[in-house]
């Protein structure tokens, strides 16, 4: 069997691996923030309205996960057992009314937001 030396090959072939690992995590967050952008745009067009104050304080927040956005309304209802309850669980949990908008929302927004990730993926922004 003959010996042979892939050191500097195997050197060359990880800081690749490595470079490229960087680039698509890099391109997975920003497609990440689009789609973040694109899931809030349609909840403020597809949000219940009243006065237009709920559909207006849609907010994404950065974690320190990697990967993740936790998309929320800061909208505050008053209840009567307790101080105060988010707009948003009343709407969506309510067992006077089936309004489950923010499936609704997400379902109309779930393609375009997977076309925002590959688009960063392939370098290209949408």
């Amino acid at each position: 069997m003959i010996k042979t030396d892939t050191g500097g090959f195997v050197t060359v072939l990880d800081e690749l691996l490595k470079d490229y690992k960087d680039l698509i995590s890099n391109a997975t967050e920003e497609g990440l923030d689009d789609a973040a952008k694109i899931f809030i745009r349609n909840a403020r067009v597809m949000s219940p309205r009243r006065s237009g104050k709920y559909a207006r304080s849609w907010k994404v927040k950065k974690t320190k996960y990697k990967y993740r956005r936790y998309i929320g309304n800061t909208m505050i209802a008053k209840g009567k057992k307790f101080d105060t309850i988010p707009l948003i669980n009343v709407l969506e949990y309510s067992t006077v009314r089936d309004n489950k908008h923010v499936q609704k929302i997400f379902d109309a927004s779930a393609a375009e937001m997977a076309n925002a990730i590959a688009n960063r993926l392939k370098g290209t922004k949408s």
